[in-house]
């Protein structure tokens, strides 16, 4: 198995072949794009996050929710997959237009070949412009169908790490329903 130092320094220099449009009205990328999935397939995007997952989800799935790509993604996915383990499925929901970046990944590619992560595209019409639009996106029934039948849902963002090395796992959080950070007011932490 590949190290979290050897995944980290492979994607250091990683960088996105286009920007990502902020303004879906801008894009000329069609509804389903066609992408490169690492270096050999060749497939649409709707075959990466359409249907069932590529694993199994059962009680347990991470879920990360960008619309759009940051260059520290790849990276921070990796660790998470490295950190948490073949029993928890991580899904990246994202923007149609921001699928074709995940997808030029090789190192990503092999996960979602093995089903530890499959990239799922948000509602076209959802904009995550600031917290409280988020804050309703977590509220509504399509983000918790797409993820059933997962009773342990851990919710990461772009700014947060698990630590390797802690002498706890995710798992021994379990008996709380809600396990959090503080946040500050103003929405800070």
């Amino acid at each position: 198995m590949i190290s979290v130092e050897e995944r980290l320094r492979a994607y250091s220099d990683h960088f996105p072949s286009t920007p990502s449009p902020l303004d879906p009205a801008e894009s000329s990328i069609s509804p389903i794009p066609e992408t490169r999935i690492g270096k050999h397939l060749k497939s649409h995007a709707a075959d990466i996050y359409e249907g069932t997952f590529n694993g199994t989800i059962t009680d347990k799935v991470a879920v990360i929710i960008e619309s759009r790509f940051r260059t520290n993604l790849i990276p921070l996915i990796l660790h998470f997959g490295s950190v948490l383990g073949d029993s928890w499925p991580i899904i990246i929901l994202t923007s149609a237009e921001s699928v074709s970046q995940f997808s030029a990944s090789s190192a990503l590619a092999q996960y979602v070949q093995n089903g530890i992560v499959q990239v799922r595209v948000l509602p076209q019409d959802l904009m995550l412009t600031d917290s409280d639009a988020m804050n309703h996106f977590l509220t509504q029934a399509w983000l918790w169908e797409n993820l059933s039948p997962a009773e342990h849902v851990l919710l990461f963002q772009s700014d947060s790490m698990l630590c390797a090395n802690a002498a706890r796992s995710v798992n021994d959080y379990f008996e709380y329903d809600f396990v959090g950070a503080p946040i500050a007011a103003g929405g800070g932490m």
